[in-house]
C-alpha cells in the first residue's frame, strides 16, 4: 500500500466512525426535540433553522 491508499483507508474509517456517532447522537436528540419546520419549508426557513441550531446561546 502506498501513502495515498493509507490516507484513503484512514479517511474511510474515520468517516464511518463519525457517521455512526452522528446517528447515535441524532437518535438521542430526536427523542427530545420537537419539529419547528412545517412539512414543506422554504429554503429561507431551512437556512434560518440551521443558523438557529448552530448558533451559540449565551
Amino acid at each position: 500500500m502506498g501513502e495515498t491508499e493509507v490516507q484513503a483507508a484512514s479517511w474511510a474509517v474515520s468517516r464511518a466512525l463519525l457517521d455512526r456517532e452522528y446517528r447515535t447522537v441524532l437518535q438521542a436528540g430526536m427523542t427530545k426535540a420537537e419539529p419547528r419546520l412545517g412539512p414543506n419549508p422554504s429554503e429561507d426557513e431551512i437556512m434560518a433553522e440551521a443558523v438557529r441550531l448552530t448558533s451559540r446561546r449565551p
